[in-house]
């Protein structure tokens, strides 16, 4: 039987491990199934529906071909992105808002639109959920005040851990200081107390006794450093 190589996996497979392929494409069929498979599934994830071309050439590929070329699962995927994308092309098309419901229908007149398969209801102005008794400025202002808000609180935490970043009390005088660089041996300007920055332990008895004296959360901790073997017992 006649073999050929892929073009995509480079495997020596037999002449019929390679479909048939678009009409149009006026190239040899140099992609086997499997690679067909993996290419077809890609596309419909990163392309729209009716964008999907040939693996080999930039020809774009109907229904009929990704049929042929596609397993099961990605073909009934397409079609329902065919269906979605064709039904969403009608000006008076909408789809439910409701995130548990899949469902749309033409809606030609009025501010709500009720969803004909689960009830739901929505703005058709704010394209949004139905704000009952609420006018559509007044659901507007609300939403974006609610959005400054968050915002908002977002900056100031960032803020505040950029601050804790640069910024610490000194644990003996109170004193706000600020750490421009260099290492985490701070030595307060105020009382000249002297600490680690990282955990505010006393460097007396890190210069006495080693680096135990800092908090066991610290990464200057002893069992926190490389090379950090434990003492045995002694019996």
């Amino acid at each position: 039987m006649k073999r050929k190589t892929c073009l995509t996996c480079d495997r020596h497979l037999p002449a019929n491990a390679f479909p048939k392929i678009n009409e149009e494409c006026q190239h040899e069929r140099e992609t086997c199934r499997r690679c067909w498979y993996q290419w077809l599934a890609l596309q419909l994830e990163t392309k729209q529906w009716d964008q999907i071309t040939c693996a080999q050439c930039p020809t774009k590929l109907g229904q009929a071909d990704i049929r042929a070329l596609a397993k099961p699962a990605v073909y009934t995927k397409y079609l329902e992105a065919e269906i979605r994308g064709t039904m969403a092309a009608e000006e008076s098309f909408r789809w439910c808002l409701n995130p548990e419901c899949k469902s749309g229908q033409a809606h030609f007149d009025g501010d709500i639109f009720t969803c004909a398969s689960c009830g739901h209801k929505a703005c058709v102005g704010c394209n949004a959920p139905w704000h009952e008794g609420e006018t559509c400025e007044a659901y507007q202002d609300r939403i974006n005040e609610g959005e400054r808000k968050r915002r908002q609180v977002v900056e100031e935490q960032d803020s505040a851990k950029a601050v804790e970043r640069v910024a610490k009390l000194c644990p003996a005088c109170g004193r706000k200081l600020e750490k421009n660089g260099g290492c985490d041996h701070m030595t307060c300007q105020i009382c000249r107390h002297e600490f680690c920055w990282s955990c505010l332990a006393h460097y007396s008895p890190i210069l006495t006794i080693g680096n135990s004296a800092h908090e066991e959360s610290c990464r200057y901790h002893s069992r926190n450093l490389p090379g950090y073997r434990p003492a045995l017992a002694m019996f």
